[in-house]
């Protein structure tokens, strides 16, 4: 919910300004998974068309958009990132959603060489202990903060069923700064 002015970019000419959706987009695209876009800086941006104010910012998060503005050293950033899902939901959070994501595509590149296999009792070893590296990895790199799994196997449909347990690491969103003075 911004429009931007990229480096290099005259806002005077007949484009006007840049929407933030692709900026916001190719950010998502270069970040990890459980790095919140939230008050981080907006690279290649030398200024915002318009900068909200904190009541207006609630406003536009609450739409379930992600406004842009200036943060105290007058630089472009991320106000927040949400998504659309319902304030009930366990995916309110980008982090989340994209934590989550992250782990199913892990488990799955990881178990499909699986496929096509024996079910004997060393892959069934092998396929638990590649889930179990997989989920391991995303905790040792902050993603997860403590993950569990169930394989349940159905042999008359030659299949296995993974259930996952996740606790992703939510972001920090917010640093309050208390202050006494003693005189």
């Amino acid at each position: 919910a911004a429009e931007l002015i990229p480096t290099s970019y005259n806002p005077a000419s007949a484009f006007g300004y840049s929407n933030g959706a692709a900026l916001y987009a190719g950010w998502l695209v270069q970040s990890n998974s459980w790095s919140a876009p939230t008050g981080k800086i907006i690279a290649n941006v030398s200024g915002i068309r318009y900068n909200p104010t904190r009541t207006q910012q609630q406003s536009i998060i609450d739409l379930g958009l992600v406004p842009v503005c200036l943060n105290y050293s007058r630089v472009p950033t991320w106000v927040d990132a949400q998504t659309y899902a319902a304030d009930t939901s366990q995916y309110t959070r980008l982090t989340t959603v994209r934590i989550v994501f992250d782990a199913v595509q892990t488990i799955r590149q990881l178990t499909q060489p699986f496929v096509g296999e024996a079910s004997t009792m060393e892959t069934r070893n092998a396929l638990e202990t590649a889930v179990s590296r997989g989920l391991i990895g995303m905790q040792q790199a902050g993603a997860l903060l403590s993950s569990d799994f169930n394989i349940t196997y159905d042999p008359e449909n030659n299949r296995a069923i993974i259930d996952l347990s996740l606790r992703p690491a939510f972001e920090l969103r917010t640093i309050e700064i208390s202050v006494t003075v003693q005189i």
